[in-house]
């Protein structure tokens, strides 16, 4: 079995399972998706689970009965007992002869498959490259299908994204990524990005999706047609995804977020333009999590 540590958004979380269904399918076996990361923080408010968005049946390890649910909002000391225990718990589904993988670096690990190969292995990192499962492109892409129906202004808007010539998705993030770790995408480079994309195949419609869409408004000027989608909450985030993935070309930010959306693109003509530099403080790493055929700004 495949035991994967779930943490964060809903981008990390798909890139935990990515990883975790190449191994599940390279050893013959099942995904068991670690829930403890859930449990500690979800009085606290930290993100959730997401992943029940689409059509998966893994099963959960999840060890927080009432008792443990009461301890966790009032206690909060119990937080690594708590962990401890999931740990225990997942300890005893590996066996004597299963494997723990924690991610080393930010950048590809070509030892994980083989290291991986034939044992029951728990996961730990956030496994941001498509090396890891670009050989299971189309089943990742059936696991993706996001099960909820489209309707309202979603269902109007992807209407419209299928009846334009060149839609693109361009992502702002902002917000949690003010006086972080990430480096916040200027206006410079989105100014490139469009440049870049119009050059290559004339006008384009801009379809704009962000975390802070008033600043969006107010400070991304082009000639080319804006649609700025802004009638999502955090609770329905993932309906953005949905709508980037329904464009022909993607504009994305640092952000495990729009590069779903831009990876779930099916257009064959695709461009996808991603910022050079993934966080503030580094000078090089996450060499690999823009994939190879999309363009650096």
């Amino acid at each position: 079995m495949i035991v994967v540590h779930l943490t964060d958004g809903l981008g990390n979380q798909m890139f935990q399972y990515a990883l975790a269904k190449a191994l599940a399918i390279q050893n013959d076996t099942d995904i068991i998706f670690d829930m403890g990361w859930y449990e500690i923080n979800k009085y606290r408010g930290r993100r959730l689970y997401q992943l029940d968005i689409f059509p998966m049946n893994c099963h959960k390890v999840n060890e927080a009965g009432k008792c443990w649910d009461f301890a966790l909002k009032y206690l909060h000391f119990t937080r690594n007992i708590f962990r401890h225990k999931s740990n225990s718990k997942i300890r005893s589904l590996l066996g004597p002869t299963g494997v723990s993988i924690k991610e080393k670096s930010p950048d590809y690990d070509s030892t994980v498959p083989e290291v991986a190969k034939d044992k029951n292995v728990c996961l730990t990192g956030y496994w941001q490259s498509e090396k890891y499962f670009r050989h299971i492109r189309r089943e990742l892409l059936a696991d993706f299908r996001f099960l909820p129906e489209l309707e309202g202004k979603n269902l109007s808007v992807s209407q419209q994204i299928k009846n334009c010539a060149n839609p693109v998705a361009l992502h702002i993030r902002r917000g949690d990524y003010i006086a972080t770790d990430f480096d916040v995408c200027g206006l410079d480079y989105y100014q490139k990005a469009i440049k870049y994309i119009t050059e290559k195949v004339g006008d384009i419609q801009l379809f704009v999706f962000s975390n802070d869409i008033p600043w969006a408004k107010e400070n991304l000027k082009t000639d080319q047609e804006i649609n700025f989608v802004d009638n999502n909450t955090e609770e329905n985030g993932y309906e953005d995804m949905r709508l980037m993935s329904l464009c022909r070309h993607h504009i994305i930010a640092n952000s495990s977020f729009s590069w779903w959306g831009a990876w779930m693109g099916t257009a064959e003509d695709k461009i996808v333009v991603a910022p050079k530099k993934w966080m503030a403080n580094e000078e090089s790493g996450h060499e690999d999590v823009v994939p190879s055929e999309w363009i650096k700004i």
